[in-house]
């Protein structure tokens, strides 16, 4: 399985904005980044719960008094189809084809009224002896139902390529880009994902709980842009032209970071470009995986695990 199409996919929704500012550099010319730390990381210790073998529930619960809500602390359960009154921060490093290209630092909260996610984090390439930065911060707010209402990026970045980007969803989904002629779509609230840098993946877990259907949901995906790359055939209706993605729940299992072995569970996101992994636990994300050998590309929780994790068989 390559990974070349599908990272491309991949990298086009975790660094969208970067690669349509620069034309795909960042993409062709990771494999030289410096393989460093960008920036200070507050490093966490593991919950205690998550190194106990057999530790039952480890998914949140969805209603008061479930089993394994005492696991759940600090996490209040509203009774709504998603673990409300959650706080969690963390930060992230992106790895391509073994080579560090980025991190990412961020906090979300999921309450009775919808979803926060804000961020910052900066993107690093090498060119012959120079070493480029592009550093960014995000926003992205959710309604009660966990549907996309705004989505905000401040890029700056060499040669003149820094952006600003607004995106408004309203609650009949209408998508309108200020500033960006044509831009406005229109899509199904219900189905609709924003994708922004590589932290908006924290929200997939609760994304999946609250539109799963036998453990499978299904998406649209927005790109911060307006729209993402439309998938062949589709047109013609209110969320034509998006790229569908599904996620599926796989069940429980394991990784090992510093010789200590992690319950985990297991989401496939699939899309036409391919399939990749995401793992997280109590519905908090702790990495992302797609491809196989050196052609690959691995989102890790780098304040949990400073030199990442692997994923047993």
């Amino acid at each position: 399985m390559r990974v070349g199409r599908r990272t491309r996919w991949i990298v086009a929704g975790g660094l969208g904005v970067l690669l349509l500012a620069a034309g795909g550099l960042l993409l062709a010319l990771w494999a030289s980044t410096p393989a460093r730390s960008i920036l200070a990381v507050e490093a966490r210790e593991l919950p205690e719960a998550w190194l106990t073998p057999g530790e039952p529930a480890l998914m949140a619960p969805t209603s008061g008094g479930a089993a394994g809500a005492e696991e759940a602390s600090p996490q209040e359960v509203s009774g709504g189809l998603a673990p409300r009154d959650v706080r969690q921060r963390g930060s992230l490093v992106f790895i391509g084809n073994g080579r560090r290209f980025g991190e990412e630092t961020y906090e979300l909260v999921v309450g009775e009224e919808g979803a926060s996610l804000t961020s910052s984090g900066a993107f690093e390439v090498r060119i012959l002896l120079a070493t480029f930065r592009a550093t960014f911060s995000q926003s992205l707010t959710e309604d009660a139902a966990l549907r996309p209402t705004s989505y905000a990026l401040h890029l700056d970045a060499p040669f003149g390529f820094g952006r600003e980007i607004r995106t408004e969803i309203s609650a009949d989904g209408a998508v309108s880009t200020p500033g960006k002629e044509g831009s406005n779509l229109v899509v199904d609230p219900d189905r609709a994902f924003m994708m922004g840098t590589f932290s908006t993946y924290t929200l997939l877990p609760f994304a999946f709980k609250a539109r799963e259907e036998s453990g499978v949901a299904s998406f649209d995906v927005l790109a911060f842009t307006g729209r993402s790359e439309p998938e062949h055939g589709r047109s013609g209706s209110p969320g034509g032209g998006l790229t569908s993605v599904s996620v599926e729940r796989l069940g429980n299992g394991s990784i090992r970071a510093d010789g200590r072995e992690i319950q985990v569970e297991r989401y496939r996101v699939r899309s036409a470009l391919g399939d990749s992994v995401l793992l997280a636990r109590q519905d908090e994300f702790l990495g992302f995986l797609a491809g196989e050998g050196n052609e690959t590309l691995f989102v890790y929780r780098s304040d949990y695990f400073p030199r990442g994790f692997d994923l047993l068989p």
